[in-house]
């Protein structure tokens, strides 16, 4: 598993704001599923569409999606990079670490 960082701006009227979440995926296109299956429950929804508009939501090509609503926030996806970046398992995920750490504060653990 890979970890991939989607980055995405999120705008209510005149308010805007940046956000990112961390998915770990096999791929760039089963880490943005992931993060589209947990936002999107309806088609009615999409915004921007690179494509026909899907019908359902088992026609959504996430590499397709641009934008969609959650409520009254407009949600815009802005780029997805792999990161080496995870969560510190020390502080439950306040902070974040290189996965080599990570592995390396594991591997110490266990002995």
């Amino acid at each position: 598993m890979r970890s991939y960082r989607i980055s995405y701006k999120s705008h209510f009227h005149e308010h805007s704001e940046y956000g990112h979440e961390d998915v770990e995926a096999a791929s760039e296109t089963d880490a943005l599923k992931a993060f589209v299956e947990g936002r999107l429950f309806d088609v009615d929804h999409i915004e921007g569409y690179d494509g026909p508009e899907p019908t359902t939501l088992a026609d959504v090509q996430p590499s397709r999606l641009k934008s969609w609503w959650e409520g009254d926030w407009l949600i815009v996806l802005r780029a997805i990079e792999e990161t080496d970046m995870v969560r510190c398992p020390v502080c439950h995920g306040y902070g974040e670490v290189h996965r080599e750490v990570v592995q390396r504060l594991l591997h110490a653990a266990s002995r």
